[in-house]
């Protein structure tokens, strides 16, 4: 076998055997030279009335809220939903808006769930979304998701008073959480209570479900 021949059977062994650690390499998930990036997205769980009975976690209660004097003593049985494109050179704050029927077109329920959203933290025009899924309950689902900002957003997650007598709970006793669709529970953020307002701030880079509660855990 000549230099040439040999040459060319060599480049050839090469390629098969590199082809071949290829497949190995892109089809094991055993292979030292794989990594897993993949990240565990698990959905929040269904707001069944079993559910809202047992809690978010261990230790703590849903939050219940009032919106008949919004609705003339009327309670709100459906989901609420709403949506605004916020500008990314701007920033904005999203609300649930008003009934039009009731208060105009533009008036916005400040006094209720909201996010705000500085101009810094965004990389593009960004459409927001909040849903309301009991809007008995102070649970609200912020889109998109996912999403992270560039910095921190606030939101704001609102309570009354009156409602928290049948939990047996004071203003302090209030923390927000939000759902971990990593660990696949409900985690408590930094917040801010607000008596004057019965509002909860929270600061935040993602959007997730997120809720008040009543309790402290297990402590």
């Amino acid at each position: 076998m000549d230099v040439k021949t040999k040459t060319i059977t060599t480049m050839i062994i090469l390629l098969l055997t590199f082809s071949f650690l290829s497949l190995m390499v892109g089809c094991s998930s055993q292979s030292p030279f794989s990594v897993d990036n993949s990240s565990v997205d698990i959905p929040p769980p269904p707001l069944t009335a079993e559910a809202i009975a047992a809690g978010p976690a261990p230790g703590y209660s849903y939050v219940p809220v009032d919106l008949s004097p919004m609705y003339n003593g009327m309670t709100a049985e459906h989901p609420m939903y709403t949506q605004q494109l916020i500008r990314y050179d701007v920033g904005g704050s999203v609300y649930f808006p008003a009934p039009s029927s009731m208060f105009g077109p533009q008036i916005y329920m400040d006094w209720w769930h909201g996010v705000t959203i500085p101009p810094e933290a965004l990389r593009e025009d960004v459409r927001v979304t909040m849903l309301a899924p009991i809007p008995e309950y102070a649970i609200v689902e912020y889109g998109p998701h996912p999403y992270e900002f560039e910095c921190d957003i606030q939101i704001e997650l609102s309570y009354q008073y009156a409602n928290l007598a049948s939990l047996e709970a004071e203003p302090a006793d209030l923390v927000i959480m939000y759902w971990n669709g990593t660990l696949g529970e409900y985690e408590e953020i930094p917040s801010t209570l607000n008596t004057a307002d019965g509002k909860l701030y929270g600061v935040t880079n993602h959007f997730s479900r997120y809720i008040i509660a009543s309790g402290r855990g297990n402590e």
